[in-house]
């Protein structure tokens, strides 16, 4: 990567880093009072939908304009958006009249700009990294959010305790402040050509829409990978996305520095799995490589969660979980990157997106209904066989689900595997 290809990408990832660790505190914290307030798994479940669901809906025809308009204006529109639905987090809670309802809110506000800024951050990355360098740029950006990840939670923890949530929004605004002026004073964005039917303007827009789908459609083995991971992040959603949070707040007693320390590992997880991707030579079997990394992710990290009983072997689960996660992302992006021309990246990459990431709010309510209404009950009760593995006592139940989506995200990475010698890369 030559020097002024490396500047803007350090430019872009710092930035990125900044807005993402200010929102994660955020995430952090309100899931700690959401859940502090409810006592719901279900509540946390339907707040997670709120992030989500948007992006299924608002990701699909986010693309045709991601292709169309600056990238640079798109990542300032998003981080303004973002801002603006901290402060009134911010103003609602200093006026002592937030409730979960406007959490709900303002989660699918925010993840309606994201819609927008996830696309043209993948776009950004082709057009200012050489293509030989995608794999390693894919690395670097696993390696941001595991340290994210990691300061994310201890910051919050830390500010909770010293100042309470107002501190954590305070510092949230402050990096996306930061954010959008490394954006608008530093980020230099080579000229781009435009597919010829983004020249057209209403009628042109849903042509570039339907364009999307056929290119997508004429890759097939982009069209496997993206099932396989529609059931693998429907699987996901129904434990990792979702009841992280609630089981270790469960079985520690509403610790929330164990809590730190299980994010902390999760982190810590990805920074690691993101310098070996980025140290050692680029996989030449791609596809195989990614469900090879997400059995093991599934195999080692949740059925260790379900099965620990103390916050080590929940660090050391966590860590197992996420170490392998940026070699998946990295060999994702670059077939994607890749077997999609750079003008079409914005709409491929949305409809891509927002399909993969659908099937996380679907997993997300099914995990909230299932830990507070079947599993938790269900385990609280004396005599039955799963308690040897993984106790009676509260958070038990939804351990008895971490067990059980290990497994069938193991199984199904196998299917993925045997299916990975008929792809033609």
């Amino acid at each position: 990567m030559e020097k002024k290809e490396f500047k803007n990408f350090f430019i872009f990832w710092i930035s990125q880093f900044a807005s993402s660790l200010g929102s994660s505190m955020t995430g952090f914290a309100i899931a700690i009072w959401a859940y502090a307030e409810t006592g719901s798994v279900l509540t946390l479940s339907i707040s997670g939908i709120a992030v989500m669901l948007p992006k299924l809906v608002g990701g699909i025809f986010a693309g045709p304009i991601v292709d169309r308009v600056n990238k640079k204006t798109i990542l300032l529109c998003a981080d303004i958006g973002a801002g603006l639905c901290s402060c009134t987090l911010f103003l609602l809670l200093r006026g002592d009249v937030l409730t979960i309802g406007h959490v709900y809110c303002l989660n699918v506000l925010s993840s309606l700009f994201s819609c927008f800024q996830i696309p043209a951050s993948d776009v950004i990355i082709s057009q200012i990294v050489p293509q030989e360098q995608y794999t390693r740029a894919s690395a670097m950006q696993s390696f941001a959010r595991g340290t994210v990840e990691i300061l994310s939670s201890a910051f919050a923890a830390v500010l909770l305790a010293a100042v309470g949530m107002t501190g954590v929004l305070l510092f949230d605004l402050g990096t996306l402040v930061f954010a959008c002026v490394t954006v608008f004073l530093f980020l230099r964005l080579p000229a781009m050509e435009r597919a010829p039917a983004s020249e057209k303007r209403r009628k042109g827009y849903f042509s570039d829409l339907g364009q999307g789908f056929r290119m997508l459609l004429q890759k097939k083995f982009l069209v496997t990978i993206a099932v396989f991971f529609i059931f693998i992040n429907f699987v996901a959603g129904v434990t990792y996305y979702n009841l992280i949070t609630p089981m270790i707040l469960a079985r520690t007693g509403q610790n929330p520095m164990i809590l730190a320390w299980i994010k902390g590992a999760l982190g810590v997880g990805s920074v690691v799995g993101g310098i070996l991707t980025a140290a050692l030579p680029a996989s030449r079997k791609k596809a195989r490589t990614i469900f090879l990394c997400t059995g093991l992710s599934f195999f080692l990290g949740d059925i260790l969660l379900a099965v620990g009983r103390v916050p080590v072997l929940w660090v050391v689960a966590a860590f197992s979980a996420t170490v392998f996660i940026p070699a998946i992302s990295a060999n994702r992006d670059y077939l994607w990157r890749t077997s999609i021309p750079v003008a079409f990246h914005g709409r491929v990459f949305a409809i891509k997106y927002a399909f993969e990431s659908g099937a996380v709010p679907v997993g997300i309510f099914v995990g909230g209904v299932l830990a507070d209404f079947v599993f938790e009950p269900y385990m609280m009760g004396a005599g039955n066989i799963f308690s040897v593995l993984v106790g009676n006592s509260a958070g038990s139940g939804m351990a008895l689900m971490f067990l059980l989506t290990g497994i069938i995200g193991a199984l199904i990475s196998v299917v993925g595997i045997m299916a990975s010698a008929s792809i033609k890369e």
